[in-house]
């Protein structure tokens, strides 16, 4: 397979060889991606361009596709792209034949790192148009990066290929808590923001019974109001009349066998807080919306951040976090 690579990071080189892992097959190819730069430094979008037959395709899937599944012309500025990063979407582009099966899907072992995956008809040859775009968006300094890019060309059902691709990602080293394999209940679908502890401890053991290990303490626990929204977010201290002490709440919940995480939405910070005066000029968005998304280039919106999840987890004992909304920075 023939590759054209993009790389306009000066005093860099990017290099792209077939994998041992590949073992000789063409039904999945795999490839090995390095970068190094002499320097440490931000590096700009670099881009893996390749063509695949389109032979047998009718439709794509991606895991933002929505509605929109159709093969497109390159040319189209809305043509089908996949864009993941940590906090949204995962590299994997999936063309699909008429029967379900996978004419071809392309994968990159990375979901943290912003990365597009591309793929349009080209119109005079009948070829699909592919590329593999990296550092998408400005990420920290680096001067050395490595991953994959996977192509399956297996005649099997398509959403089998979408699970090995995913399973592939989950195959580097990484630490899963016990628990989070586990079942979970979330307080969202039985209570919305109207939440009671002494009702929660009961929930907790059946829900034990159940096979649950974790109970998930999501939105309304910070505030009195049950309307909806953000404009009470920002202070994030424990609304009395829904749970009276947090510590003791965890530590009732502990002995039943369970373990709690608590909701957060991140970056935004609404009108009704304490503490909206003192990030004004800090914020994302217009200062006359409900809510806002604080600016994490201020260090002290950093540190505020930071500081109320230390805080909450040293005083309260939580065993985790819902981080809610990260992709609206």
């Amino acid at each position: 397979m023939n590759f054209k690579i993009d790389n306009s990071n000066k005093n860099s080189v990017f290099n792209l060889s077939l994998s041992k892992e590949s073992k000789e097959r063409d039904d999945i190819l795999i490839y090995d991606v390095s970068y190094k730069s002499e320097e440490v430094s931000t590096p700009s979008k670099i881009t893996v361009e390749f063509n695949m037959p389109y032979i047998n395709a009718f439709s794509l899937w991606n895991s933002q596709c929505g509605l929109t599944r159709n093969v497109l012309p390159d040319w189209r500025p809305q043509h089908q792209v996949s864009r993941s990063r940590l906090a949204s979407g995962i590299p994997i582009q999936s063309v699909i034949s008429q029967n379900g099966d996978n004419a071809f899907t392309i994968s990159v072992n990375d979901a943290k790192t912003p990365i597009e995956i591309s793929s349009g008809t080209e119109e005079f040859n009948g070829n699909c148009l592919c590329r593999v775009s990296f550092f998408t968006i400005p990420i920290g300094k680096i001067n050395e990066y490595k991953s994959q890019i996977i192509i399956d060309t297996r005649k099997i059902p398509f959403y089998k290929a979408i699970s090995d691709a995913s399973e592939h990602m989950r195959g580097s080293e990484q630490f899963v808590p016990n628990n989070a394999r586990m079942p979970m209940y979330s307080t969202w679908y039985n209570y919305h923001q109207n939440i009671n502890d002494d009702e929660l401890i009961k929930e907790c053991k059946a829900a034990y019974e159940l096979g649950m290990r974790t109970i998930i303490i999501d939105d309304g626990w910070q505030t009195e109001n049950n309307g909806g929204g953000y404009a009470y977010c920002g202070d994030w201290r424990v609304c009395k009349s829904k749970i009276k002490d947090m510590a003791s709440f965890v530590s009732a919940v502990h002995d039943i066998g369970m373990q709690v995480m608590l909701w957060y939405s991140v970056p935004f910070i609404g009108k009704n807080s304490d503490i909206w005066e003192e990030f004004k000029g800090k914020y994302l968005d217009s200062e006359e919306n409900e809510w806002n998304c604080l600016d994490p280039r201020f260090p002290e919106v950093r540190e505020y951040l930071a500081g109320l999840y230390e805080k909450a987890a040293l005083e309260w004992k939580l065993d985790g976090f819902k981080l809610d909304f990260i992709d609206a920075f």
